[in-house]
């Protein structure tokens, strides 16, 4: 029968334990480290473009959210409106389309342009934001 010096015996078990702290964070890092949404939760209000004015409210208790989570309008000229009633920063940009908003902590921050057919992706581009889901998808007929 072989004895084991303490000292080899404590240094196999710091390899063991340090080997499986390896494996578990890497697990975890990977679970952790996601793209940012393409698309919006389920859940949340449609918003409806009206005589070209569409109008998405960032939600108004501060959550990194819009109230409206998908959108139809029109293609043609539209006029896009923000409310933020929160005091967190905040805007919107159409995806693709080249229209944004300015970022404001509170009040209605407006833009305006041409927008074709299509689904489009609108999100918040404060740093954080969007992959936090304040995303959304508008349809575009």
């Amino acid at each position: 029968m072989k004895i084991i010096k303490m000292p080899v015996a404590i240094s196999l078990a710091a390899i063991a334990v340090g080997l499986a702290a390896c494996g578990s964070s890497s697990s975890e890092s990977s679970s952790s480290t996601s793209a940012a949404p393409a698309a919006p939760a389920a859940g949340g209000q449609t918003a409806v473009a009206k005589d070209g004015l569409l109008s998405i409210s960032a939600d108004p208790d501060g959550q990194l959210l819009y109230v409206e989570t998908t959108a139809t309008a029109t293609a043609g000229p539209l006029k896009l409106e923000m409310p933020n009633e929160s005091g967190v920063p905040h805007n919107i940009v159409i995806e693709n389309a080249g229209i944004e908003t300015a970022v404001i902590t509170e009040g209605t921050v407006k833009a305006s342009g041409e927008i074709k057919a299509g689904t489009f992706v609108y999100y918040c581009s404060v740093p954080g934001h969007r992959e936090a889901g304040m995303v959304g998808e508008l349809t575009v007929r």
